[in-house]
């Protein structure tokens, strides 16, 4: 059993990130760390497997304390496999074969041995064919993927995920969450730091965290019951969110609901039922089949926003990171794609299906092998197409945050006072607080890192933008800032194109969706048109978000249905 007792972590600097911490996860058991950004989650995750020790209480593993000596922390560390936010923290190979091997061959197995687990890890994942791949040539899911492999191989009684779904697509979300279910029900403890409703229905109990201390306990259920405002800082808001609890807070069992279908069900029923609380909801939910409808006020916004380009335009691209090996992979074959001023533009596909990369060439850091990009008719330019890359350290680099959201507007020139007055103005949009200037951007967790790399290419004041993955990390209020971001932009007749597996979070205010698979786009239109066509995420390897699952499930229930693309 895992014990914290009174728990406390306090930094070189002083700051305090766990203040007396005390809950249990018993083997076989899924416990949720839930709670705000700079909560303390990542803090105490670092505690459960003895990458950090207590300031003050204790952490004890099976009755092994970190705390006494090397060789207990090494026992600690062997029993706990942990799986970091950013997979690149861990990673310390370059073959994607030597890096799931590192930990059984610390271990001393022979080869056969590790051979035959790193085939069990990386079939467990999904990257069987892998063994010989180059690390750093996988995408940012795929390198998730393989750290999670990296501590399955280790084969750990506790497994500590701190948001690892977070970079996954929609089609390796629920092999994870059947995985996860797997090794709990095969007596692994699992703690996971999640701000996904979707892995919380799954725990068997919540531990929400606020300034580093424990600010509740309990089950979902519980949680949607609260009136605390609870649920609101912890869960996303979106159609499937809500639909769950206004179901949980009409007394519904949580095992009842646990699945959109099932959730459909119980939805349905109470809402035929005799002295039924849930109003409207079906019909609400039904309407948009998920994403907006074009009659919707996002669709009007977008036809009125005035046009300050023609946004970003892709013809015939094709694209390859080495253009003369043939074994290489292509990585975009004959891409068209628009983005239009004034609108808000999902793209979303598998890991690896070349988004991030589409992203780099229409931003100008790459030049298309073929075809051609351009921003407002002209060539692409950073300046012009401002990226916000998957991962914030990737464009962090200066000695404190203040330095960081100055950088642009001192490259172009503009006076400190002018300065001043940028990094002033986008610290307002992004709730990046002033007590965060002096300190170094490598210090920050990661969804204070998210709002500061958001931070630096929003004070370019650019007529486009992409912002590739700008909720992931972040908790409920910051991904509602994010949105509401997008939309401001968008309003101002800026193009703007958010690269998302959260599809959910993202309906409500996207005018246009483009679906990629393989380098191609395979759909693309406005997003309207998408849940009416199930077979497009089909098409494009994905699953429906939930909600989409939820309203196609509810449709079912009243002799409805949806076509195929």
């Amino acid at each position: 059993m895992i014990e914290l007792e009174r728990a406390c972590r306090v930094y070189a600097d002083g700051t305090h990130a766990l203040r007396g911490l005390s809950f249990r996860v018993k083997p076989g058991e899924i416990v949720g760390l839930i709670g705000p950004n700079g909560s303390g989650k990542s803090s105490c995750a670092r505690l459960l497997c003895a990458m950090d020790l207590a300031n003050d209480g204790r952490v004890v593993i099976d009755g092994i304390d970190p705390a006494d000596d090397e060789r207990a922390r090494l026992a600690v560390r062997e029993r706990v496999a942990f799986v970091q936010q950013d997979p690149v923290d861990q990673i310390v190979s370059t073959v994607v074969f030597d890096e799931v091997a590192f930990g059984p061959r610390n271990l001393g197995l022979n080869e056969s041995a590790v051979a035959h687990r790193v085939t069990d890890a990386l079939r467990a994942v999904e990257l069987s064919g892998f063994e010989g791949r180059d690390v750093n040539g996988l995408s940012g899911g795929e390198q998730q993927r393989l750290a999670l492999a990296s501590a399955l191989a280790m084969r750990p009684r506790y497994v500590v995920l701190d948001e690892v779904t977070s970079m996954l697509d929609s089609a390796a979300r629920p092999s994870f969450r059947e995985l996860v279910a797997d090794l709990a029900a095969g007596g692994t403890g699992v703690v996971m730091v999640t701000h996904d409703v979707a892995e919380m229905v799954m725990c068997d109990s919540l531990v929400a965290l606020r300034d580093g201390c424990s600010a509740w306990e309990g089950d979902l259920g519980d949680l949607a019951r609260g009136d605390d405002g609870l649920w609101d800082d912890c869960v996303v808001s979106t159609r499937y969110s809500n639909a769950l609890r206004a179901v949980l807070r009409a007394g519904i069992d949580l095992g009842a609901c646990r699945t959109p279908e099932s959730l459909a069900r119980a939805l349905y029923g109470l809402s035929r039922g005799s002295g039924a609380r849930l109003g409207d909801l079906v019909p609400r939910l039904l309407d948009g089949c998920g994403f907006a409808a074009s009659s919707s006020s996002v669709a009007s916004e977008s036809a009125s926003a005035p046009r300050l380009s023609s946004g970003i335009v892709a013809r015939s691209v094709s694209f390859s990171y080495d253009e003369g090996d043939p074994a290489c992979p292509t990585a975009l074959c004959g891409v068209d794609l628009e983005a239009p001023a004034g609108c808000v533009t999902l793209l979303a596909g598998r890991s690896g299906s070349g988004k991030t990369t589409l992203a780099h060439l229409a931003c100008g850091l790459l030049a298309p092998c073929a075809g051609a990009l351009s921003i407002d008719g002209g060539a692409p330019d950073p300046a012009r197409c401002a990226l916000s890359f998957q991962r914030p350290e990737n464009q962090l680099f200066l000695d404190t945050v203040y330095d960081e959201l100055a950088f642009a507007p001192r490259n172009l020139g503009w006076d400190e006072a002018r300065v001043a007055a940028s990094v002033d103005r986008v610290s307002d949009l992004l709730g990046i607080e002033s007590s965060w200037f002096e300190r170094s951007p490598f210090e920050l967790s990661g969804g204070q890192a998210r709002r500061v790399g958001l931070g630096c290419v929003l004070a370019l004041d650019a007529p486009a933008y992409i912002l590739d993955e700008p909720t992931a990390g972040l908790d409920a209020a910051g991904r509602r800032m994010v949105r509401a971001l997008a939309r401001v932009l968008a309003r101002g007749g800026r193009a703007v194109m958010v690269i998302s597996h959260d599809l959910d979070e993202w309906a409500p205010v996207t005018d246009r969706v483009a679906l990629m698979r393989d380098g191609r786009v395979c759909w693309q239109g406005p997003a309207s048109e998408l849940a009416a066509r199930p077979g497009c995420f089909d098409a494009a390897g994905i699953e429906p978000p939930e909600s989409a699952r939820l309203v196609r499930a509810l449709e079912s229930l009243r002799g409805g249905g949806a076509d195929g693309c």
